[in-house]
């Protein structure tokens, strides 16, 4: 995630990915993206307030306030899942960015 001035960025890179199933992004408890299939294995989500891209939902806004993202199957299983940890200093200069690696849960596919 990234804020810089008045632009705010959310993207999500998932890479290894069963091809047989969908997924859906959650952050923070919000659906923000269901029923994505992974295209040879891998994934990508972006978000921003940028006219002409995939817009940045209400509910992750702003985005240094994000805590948990989880990637889940459609089992409903929680397939990685990451934290930001809490961090309320104020931008240096105006930018802001965070970065924390999804982790595996132990789910397997068939």
């Amino acid at each position: 995630m990234n804020v810089k001035g008045a632009r705010q960025e959310f993207t999500v890179e998932t890479h290894a990915l069963s091809v047989r199933t969908t997924y859906k992004l959650i952050v923070d408890g919000n659906a923000l993206a269901s029923d994505v299939s992974a295209s040879l294995g891998s994934l990508s989500f972006a978000f921003v307030t940028e006219p002409g891209r995939a817009p940045l939902p209400p509910a992750i806004e702003p985005v240094t306030k994000i805590r948990h993202v989880e990637l889940r199957d459609s089992l409903d299983r929680v397939v990685l899942q990451g934290n930001f940890s809490a961090d309320n200093s104020s931008p240096v200069g105006g930018f802001v960015e965070r970065e924390a690696r999804l982790l595996s849960t132990g789910v397997h596919f068939r």
